[in-house]
């Protein structure tokens, strides 16, 4: 899509419907609105948009067109909304580079839960049970035996 100049402002680019659009829309939205539902993880946060990125025109020239099934990304996801710190990617990896994304560590490689639950080929729920069962990392995704669990012996009175 090329920006059109020569429209009235607030639609002279002509992409108010663009998802890049959409993208900037609620990047602002989280980081300056206090009344947005998102802003107390953003703005509320001091996570800030970069000056010139106010300017949508501005965010456009460095980001271009969102490609088919990304959402705007920082890798930091601490910095702040700037085009060193900005991509696009995919909805798998954003949602990977969360505050609230589970990292385990195996011989020195880290990767989210998600990652390693697709190389284990493993069930999610199976092994969060684990890890807040306290399991190791190697345990809970199967690579070394989970440890002894002790059972109570019955007892006889118990029965009766």
């Amino acid at each position: 899509m090329k920006i059109d100049e020569n429209k009235k402002f607030g639609r002279r680019h002509g992409l108010t419907k663009a998802s890049c659009y959409q993208s900037w829309d609620a990047m602002i939205q989280r980081c300056t609105n206090k009344n947005s539902r998102k802003y107390k993880d953003y703005g509320g946060r001091g996570i800030c948009v970069d000056k010139n990125w106010l300017n949508f025109e501005n965010f456009y020239k460095d980001m271009g067109d969102r490609p088919i099934n990304t959402t705007l990304n920082r890798k930091n996801n601490n910095g702040n909304y700037t085009l060193s710190n900005c991509e696009w990617s995919s909805i798998f990896y954003q949602n990977n580079n969360k505050r609230t994304t589970i990292r385990l560590t195996i011989n020195g490689e880290e990767k989210s839960l998600a990652e390693w639950l697709k190389v284990f080929k493993l069930k999610r729920t199976t092994v969060v049970s684990r890890l807040k069962a306290k399991w190791s990392h190697y345990q809970a995704l199967g690579i070394i035996s989970p440890p002894l669990v002790k059972r109570a012996k019955r007892s006889i009175i118990n029965e009766l």
